[in-house]
């Protein structure tokens, strides 16, 4: 019995060793590293690589402006809702089909302009920068990039 446990933690061993290859390697050629780095460099590389990447993931969740609030589906039809920062909603229309269109349209959240900018009539500023309250035909997908940005 003290025999099967031995074999067993062994077998163990032998897997994590092979993961911790894998691991290695994968890193090696994400980073394009030449040769082969000790154990302790591979710590410091991963650690390295884990704050890039938060520090990649902090800048991307910052700099979206709009999140998603709705999205559907009805036939070959579907719905987008966006929220830019709660003043502003668009949605696309995308009909997926022989004749496929994408409709974006702006609607201003009035309400929540006016309770930020109070001492000023921001709500013609934004309708005259977002081109509220109107529909516009985008033609292609290319263009539903652009408008998001």
């Amino acid at each position: 019995e003290e025999q099967e446990k031995v074999d067993a933690k062994r077998q163990e061993l032998g897997s994590l060793t092979d993961k911790v290859n894998e691991l290695s390697q994968s890193l090696i050629f994400s980073c394009n590293i030449k040769g082969e780095p000790i154990s302790t460099d591979v710590v410091v590389l991963v650690k390295e690589q884990l704050k890039k990447n938060t520090a990649k993931r902090f800048v991307h969740q910052h700099l979206q402006l709009w999140e998603v609030v709705d999205l559907e589906k009805k036939n070959s039809q579907y719905n987008l809702k966006l929220n830019y920062l709660s003043f502003l909603h668009q949605r696309f229309t995308i009909t997926v089909g022989p004749v496929s269109a994408i409709i974006a349209t702006n609607k201003l959240i009035e309400a929540n302009i006016k309770k930020s900018y109070p001492m000023i009539n921001a709500c013609v500023a934004f309708a005259y920068v977002f081109n509220a309250e109107s529909s516009r035909n985008l033609r292609s997908s290319k263009n539903l990039a652009l408008e998001t940005q």
